[in-house]
C-alpha cells in the first residue's frame, strides 16, 4: 500500500458467515465495492470481464440481490424510482448485454398510448 492513499478491499455480494456463493458471470465473480459491484477480473492486468454496476443509478439505490439477479439470469425485476435528467419518476428493469448494463422499459399501458394518439 503506497503512503496517502487508503486501502479499498472488495467484499463478495453475499453478507454471510459462511465463504460467499460465487456468482459466475464471463471470466469471474462479482464483488461489491464502496459505490459500485465489479467483475472480481476487472481489475486484473488482462481485463477478461469488464462488469461493472453502480450501486446508484438515476438516484436510485441497486440493492446486491438485483445485482445478483442481473448476473444471474441478465435482467432485473421492474424497479421503480428512477429519475430522469428531467426530474421525473420513472421505472424500468436493468439488462446486461454485452458485458453493459442498460434500461428495458415496460409496455405502456393502452390508456397512455390512447392518450397520444388523440394529440
Amino acid at each position: 500500500m503506497s503512503a496517502g492513499r487508503a486501502e479499498h478491499k472488495a467484499s463478495p455480494l453475499s453478507s454471510s458467515d459462511m465463504p460467499p456463493p460465487r456468482i459466475e458471470f464471463a471470466a469471474g465473480a462479482a464483488f461489491t465495492h464502496e459505490n459500485s459491484y465489479i467483475c472480481e477480473r476487472s481489475q486484473a492486468d488482462r481485463k477478461s470481464c469488464k462488469f461493472k454496476l453502480s450501486k446508484t443509478i438515476l438516484g436510485r439505490d441497486i440493492p446486491k440481490e438485483e445485482a445478483q439477479k442481473l448476473l444471474a439470469t441478465g435482467k432485473t425485476d421492474l424497479l421503480e424510482g428512477f429519475i430522469s435528467k428531467r426530474g421525473r419518476p420513472f421505472s424500468a428493469y436493468l439488462k446486461l448485454e454485452d458485458s453493459k448494463v442498460g434500461f428495458e422499459f415496460p409496455e405502456r399501458t393502452t390508456a397512455v398510448s390512447q392518450s397520444k394518439q388523440t394529440s
